[in-house]
């Protein structure tokens, strides 16, 4: 990673002292984290051997370049994925069937947060967790000739290889540290296998590297080297190393607590002016026990007063699994204002309180706003050791909104320069896409907020759907981008540095990047398309009927004589039913209507026949009502349409055809009795 530079060294200092004061905290538990001596066993049972003792495995490497999988987008300080397995993996006490690849030499198999040096050493619950680092470095893929594959046999093999990864050096031409590695899960004998290729120089920077395990809570785990000690564990070309487990039958973790709030990840949400939001969050059991007793609890503060306030039970939750749970008493904010919340797990006999409480963030709003997730004042400022780098801030809201303008906080100005300003669409996938809506370069001159108006470039975007603001240095450590430290954290923030990634403090800090919106009420979207019989004729009068998600009608239309059917609607997702005498009802769910597009939707119907009818559906359309009436008196007065269902000889002394259907009495019998005995059903 290019280095962070803070605003000063007093800055520094109590940052550091903050951080250091937050990892001595949230370990002093029950449960103390185990770093083991060479060899292990860590706390569950987990050992480790390499190829430079006797009886350790054999360098063996395999080379999956010729067809492996590449892995695409790796940069400074980020990662790839989810990528499956295609199996389930035995991982201490649970089970792992897919993981991020990280660009610093590691898998992870929680959210894809980067992990970026300085390292922390192995276990530490303060950092990411629940990952392998085969070999954690300050490595950069934006230089040199690096790549990596991955592939899965999708029965018990996965290997990842990084092949010619140089580490992070501030002067870009210097490529001095050059490392290939891999790592091979094998679920047949449930061992974890880090190989070392050729390797040109050793990492430098203090805590710069790291090799070992680490569970999901980061209270267990396993370490082989870190900060190049111990000297005998250096890594060297032909170096095999091999982690296995014989589990501790007296190991016992008690441990639950909060993975996520309202989404995955814990987005701060924008909810609405005096309208009522459903309050979710996700617990896990990060221990070996199954647990039965836990409570989850929600309060919910603006300055510092309490506005909502609920307890309820959680559901029992195995070793390594997860849950949300939704809290019955929506919370209505009644000011479009920021609001911290606190969940927090419950529960008796509780080993490791450090993941028991999460702080998520609500942003109340009332359009047009100034959306942002800072308080406005800011407590430190960064910058990148690296040309053209910067952070961005992503905002994702329930409505569709217009850009008008966008404001960013300098916190220092070492040398006057460039800062350019970029908005950035989602790619398809969540991430931010290569490509840019628009942008503009500001000069910087003097700390402060500085204003930039989008307003021309049209910038709109559909309901939930994610942009990115983002602001870059030109030159190194010529400006400092100023950071609100005070809590909540919207953990929407991300860093760039050639490629993009979730920022490595987003739990700590939020870039003072605001974009200020405008209500956007997207253009309709159409379905549209043809109906036909099972010859692929055409088929006329057929009904169509539009749902929304909660089954509310949103639309009709009936086939013209092509079988052609149209239907506008408003941006979102529908099913779509369709019926027609004499044919089964189909009904097609989860069509996506984009705005402005037209989705198209063709359909074969399949002809109602046989004996299986439901009694007073005369028009064999799947319902029971009146209608059925109106079409048993044309037919009785020589309508063209007779009912589709013949069930003769069902009564043999009926004269054939028999249309059992209308047989609303069951006499065995269709005709005029039957309507008068149908109308006095309905009228009750």
């Amino acid at each position: 990673m290019k280095k962070f530079l803070l605003l000063s060294m007093a800055v520094m200092v109590l940052l550091s002292w903050g951080i250091i004061s937050a990892k001595v905290s949230s370990q002093a538990t029950p449960s103390e984290p185990i770093i083991t001596g060479a060899g292990g066993p860590d706390a569950f049972g987990y050992h480790w051997i390499d190829s430079d003792t006797a009886g350790g495995p054999t360098y063996n490497w395999i080379d999956i370049s010729g067809f492996g999988t590449p892995v695409i987008g790796l940069g400074d300080d980020n990662t790839a994925g989810p990528i499956s397995f295609g199996f389930s993996f035995p991982y201490y006490w649970y089970t792992i069937d897919h993981c991020w690849i990280g660009s610093n030499g590691y898998i992870e198999f929680i959210n894809g947060k980067s992990i970026s040096a300085n390292f922390d050493p192995i276990p530490s619950s303060a950092h990411q967790n629940d990952y392998m680092g085969v070999y954690c470095g300050d490595l950069d893929f934006s230089r040199g000739t690096p790549s990596c594959y991955y592939y899965s046999y999708n029965v018990d093999t996965f290997i990842v290889s990084w092949i010619n990864v140089s580490e992070y050096m501030p002067i870009p031409s210097d490529v001095d540290s050059v490392h290939t590695f891999q790592i091979i899960l094998s679920a047949r004998d449930s061992s974890i296998t880090y190989q070392y290729g050729p390797q040109v120089g050793a990492f430098r920077d203090e805590g710069s590297d790291a090799i070992g395990i680490e569970n999901l809570s980061g209270q267990v785990g396993l370490q082989y080297l870190y900060n190049n000690a111990p000297a005998g564990n250096m890594v060297h070309d032909g170096l095999a190393l091999r982690f296995y487990d014989i589990p501790n039958p007296l190991f016992v973790s008690h441990d639950v607590g909060m993975e996520d709030a309202f989404v995955d990840g814990s987005g701060a949400q924008f909810i609405q002016f005096n309208t009522g939001y459903s309050i979710r969050g996700e617990i896990k059991d990060y221990g070996n026990r199954t647990e039965t007793a836990i409570n989850v609890s929600c309060i919910i503060k603006r300055r510092n007063a309490t506005v909502y306030t609920d307890t309820i039970p959680g559901p029992s939750l195995d070793p390594g699994q997860s849950a949300w749970v939704d809290f019955p008493n929506a919370f209505t904010p009644l000011q479009d204002s920021q609001y911290l919340v606190t969940f927090r797990t419950i529960m008796t006999g509780e080993q490791n309180r450090s993941n028991d409480t999460l702080f998520a963030e609500l942003e109340g709003y009332t359009l047009p706003q100034r959306l942002k997730y800072d308080d406005g004042v800011g407590n430190t400022s960064n910058s990148w050791t690296g040309d053209f780098s910067g952070f961005s801030n992503e905002f994702q809201m329930p409505v569709g909104v217009k850009l008008d303008t966008v404001y960013f906080d300098i916190g220092g100005v070492t040398a006057p320069g460039d800062c350019y300003l970029y908005v950035v669409p989602d790619d398809g996938t969540g991430q931010p896409a290569h490509n840019v809506l628009a942008g503009d370069t500001i000069a910087v001159d003097t700390i402060g907020w500085y204003k930039v108006n989008f307003s021309a470039a049209n910038l709109t975007f559909l309901p939930n759907a994610k942009f990115w603001i983002t602001e870059i240095h030109a030159l190194a450590n010529t400006i400092q981008f100023e950071m609100d430290t005070d809590r909540p954290m919207s953990f929407r923030g991300w860093e760039f540095a050639g490629t993009y990634g979730l920022s490595r403090f987003a739990a700590e800090q939020d870039i003072m990047i605001n974009a200020f919106c405008e209500a956007f009420t997207p253009p309709p979207g159409v379905i549209s398309g043809i109906v036909t019989d099972p010859t692929t004729a055409p088929l006329a009068d057929v009904i169509d009927s539009v749902f929304d998600g909660s089954n509310v009608l949103m639309g009709t239309d009936t086939t013209d004589v092509a079988g052609a059917y149209a239907n506008t609607l408003a941006f979102g997702t529908y099913h779509v039913k369709f019926a027609k005498a004499g044919y089964r009802d189909t009904t097609i769910n989860n069509i996506v209507v984009t705005s402005g597009q037209t989705t198209t939707l063709d359909v074969q119907m399949t002809v109602r026949a046989g004996c299986t009818y439901v009694p007073g559906d005369i028009n064999g359309n799947g319902s029971v009502n009146g209608v059925d009436i109106v079409f048993a008196v044309n037919y009785f007065k020589g309508g063209p349409n007779h009912p589709p269902i013949d069930c003769y000889p069902a009564c043999p002394t009926t004269p054939n055809p028999f249309y059992a259907a209308g047989d609303v009495n069951g006499n065995c019998a269709f005709n005029g009795i039957d309507i008068t005995f149908f109308v006095r059903y309905l009228k009750g």
